[in-house]
This record gives structure tokens, C-alpha cells and sequence, in this order.
């Protein structure tokens, strides 16, 4: 029987079936110093469920802290990287959150800012607005001199002043004077 499971072993591709072959051979070997030997591998058979324990070893193993298997531990491994890629990401989220409400904060502020200066400035605006504007007098006209304008006829012409010119201080720059015969009076 130790040939057959001998030859199954190499004939197996699974690691894991491969194993409990070779812990059945090594259980089923007899000789002097081989009893610690086989109870070594039953208990591994027991701990990888294909044997049921025995009475003693089932009290045993409850009694005793459990070791974990190799894929135990990777699923251990597997589980404590998922936690902390998570805690790593709703950290991020947290984090982008306060930027958000950071940004929030600082929108509204610079909408307070906004609206207190849009209200000095109606305010100023309101003031500015009732300030009296200044009168300022105007200036008397200056008093004009009459022009005198002295014309020797010799009774034979007429002389006209159509137009005269002033300067700023009223003084006669100009005239338009036209000069022609005397009107004749019929009488009629």
C-alpha cells in the first residue's frame, strides 16, 4: 500500500493532494522511533480536515492557540491591504471634501466683501449726491460804453451804421458804415 501512495504522489500535479499523500505514507510507517513521527503528521491531517480528530486531539486543539495557515495569512495579508487602501482613499475623499468646503468658504466671503463694497459705494455715491454743488457768481456784465459816432454829411450823401464790433473791454474794434446818395423827399 506505502509503494501505491508512493507512486500516486508523483503522479499528482496538485501541491496540495501531493502533501496529504505524503503524510499518509509517513503515518502509516512502522518502526522504533516513528511514533513522534506519525502523531506529527495525523495532526496535520486533522488541522487540514481529512482526518476527524479523536477525542484527545479535538481537546487539545481547542485548548491551544490556532496557528494560522499560509493561506489564512495571505487572506489575512489580502484583507489588511484592502483596509488600508481604503483608509487611504477615504482619507483622500476627506480631503477633497475640506478643499471643497474651503473653497465654499472662501466664495462666500468674497461675496460679503463684494456686496459691503458695492454698499459704501452706493452710500458714498448717496453722500456725494447731497453735497450742495458749489454756486459759483457770475461775473456782472461789464458796462459798455456807448459809441459815438460822428458823421459830416456834406447833405448830399446818407451814412449808415449797419454793424460794430467790440473787443473784451467793449472798445469799438469794428464798424460797417455805407455811405450813399441823400434820399429825395417828394413830399407825397
Amino acid at each position: 500500500m506505502l509503494t501505491e501512495m508512493l507512486g500516486a504522489t508523483q503522479g499528482t500535479q496538485d501541491p496540495e493532494t501531493a502533501q496529504v499523500l505524503m503524510s499518509m505514507i509517513m503515518m502509516n510507517m512502522e518502526g522504533e522511533g516513528v511514533g513522534d513521527v506519525r502523531d506529527y503528521f495525523r495532526g496535520k491531517l486533522v488541522k487540514m480536515g481529512v482526518l476527524k480528530p479523536i477525542e484527545e486531539e479535538a481537546k487539545a486543539m481547542a485548548a491551544a492557540p490556532q496557528e494560522p495557515s499560509a493561506n489564512d495569512k495571505a487572506l489575512q495579508a489580502m484583507a489588511d491591504q484592502s483596509e488600508a487602501d481604503a483608509t487611504k482613499k477615504r482619507s483622500e475623499v476627506l480631503k477633497i471634501m475640506a478643499d471643497v468646503e474651503q473653497v465654499k468658504a472662501e466664495i462666500e466671503l468674497t461675496k460679503a466683501k463684494t456686496l459691503t463694497t458695492l454698499a459704501e459705494a452706493e452710500q458714498t455715491s448717496k453722500e456725494l449726491n447731497n453735497v450742495p454743488t458749489p454756486s459759483i457768481p457770475t461775473p456782472p456784465k461789464p458796462e459798455i460804453p456807448p459809441i459815438t459816432v460822428h458823421i459830416h454829411n456834406d447833405g448830399q450823401t446818407t451814412t449808415k451804421v449797419h454793424k460794430i464790433e467790440r473787443g473784451p473791454d467793449g472798445e469799438m474794434v469794428s464798424a460797417e458804415i455805407t455811405r450813399g446818395p441823400k434820399a429825395v423827399d417828394n413830399g407825397a
